[in-house]
């Protein structure tokens, strides 16, 4: 299922406590893809992540005594779009061919080449990363596997080359302290301040709940 299909099965079971519910839903693997420096999985898990965000928007409609706080403990891999040309002319038609072309995540790549030949590993990298595996790469790849870890991962990483392919570039592959999204509506919204600690968002739900 998908993080939606999963949110609005839990909304269903969830409402019918009249003493009202928290429910906590988390885009995870966006997280593994900021560690993995791939910025095709992070695009598509923010995709998958703002489908959950129009229903909890149509869900306060009905139901408009429902507090809604969208936001993250911390950011990831330090993903940025650059931009690219003169004048910055080729961003947009760098950035999206390249997203468009990426067929797979590299975490996924990794954890299906165990079950796959040879033949059908090289032909599936070049389809979902426009990456074409010689010897050296066989070679270099068989040492990786060895490694274990994320080293599978992090070769097709180097090869991929985001930056050159999409424009997107990456301070790190751990998390990092830049300012985070933070949108909310319902009961209790407006105590939020525009600048804030993730932390006083704690005091912000109880209240909520009226809890002590």
């Amino acid at each position: 299922p998908t993080l939606g299909e999963m949110m609005r099965t839990a909304l269903g079971i969830l409402e019918q406590n009249r003493a009202g519910f928290l429910l906590q839903v988390e885009g995870g693997r966006v997280d593994h893809a900021g560690h993995g420096n791939d910025v095709g999985a992070i695009v598509h898990d923010q995709i998958a992540f703002d489908e959950c965000i129009a229903i909890a928007r149509a869900y306060t409609q009905e139901n408009p005594d429902t507090l809604v706080i969208v936001t993250t403990d911390h950011g990831c891999g330090g993903c940025q779009l650059n931009g690219v040309g003169g004048a910055y002319a080729n961003t947009d038609k760098t950035f999206f061919p390249g997203i468009d072309a990426i067929g797979a995540s590299y975490e996924h790549l990794q954890r299906v080449r165990g079950n796959l030949s040879t033949e059908q590993f090289d032909a599936l990298v070049g389809e979902c990363l426009q990456v074409n595996i010689d010897d050296e790469k066989r070679q270099q790849l068989a040492v990786a596997a060895k490694a274990g870890g994320f080293s599978v991962a992090n070769l097709l990483r180097k090869w991929h080359g985001s930056y050159a392919r999409t424009g997107v570039n990456w301070t790190s592959q751990n998390h990092t302290g830049e300012f985070v999204e933070l949108a909310s509506w319902g009961p209790g919204s407006d105590s939020i301040k525009r600048w804030i600690r993730n932390t006083d968002l704690h005091p912000v739900m109880t209240e909520a709940l009226a809890l002590k």
